[in-house]
């Protein structure tokens, strides 16, 4: 129960925003895979970087493997060069080593 009207009020902005961050990840979620992106963002553009992360990482290539484009702009939106990309895909294979080290999960 809140104690009173403001904090009511905080937590309705706060229930709306994360309700408004959820639609947004899905909307990058179902639009990531159709380059060039029409109304890029950067949710948009971090989600098609996290699926070309998995992919060059052998995660999850799915039906298409490695036959996919990405949207030219993406890279330079996020401000990520070539060396920048080689460190994220080192952290996210350590991590999903370190993951299935930890749980025991298969890769």
């Amino acid at each position: 129960m809140f104690r009173s009207p403001r904090q009511g009020e905080g937590e309705l902005r706060r229930v709306r925003k994360e309700r408004d961050d959820r639609k947004v990840t899905h909307d990058a979620i179902r639009r990531h895979h159709s380059a060039p992106f029409t109304n890029p963002t950067v949710v948009l553009d971090a989600v098609a970087l996290a699926n070309v992360v998995a992919k060059t990482i052998e995660t999850g290539l799915g039906a298409e493997g490695l036959n996919f484009s990405m949207d030219p702009g993406s890279d330079r939106r996020l401000g990520v060069d070539f060396a920048t990309f080689g460190r994220v895909c080192l952290q996210a294979d350590a991590g999903l080593r370190e993951m299935t080290r930890v749980h025991g999960a298969a890769r």
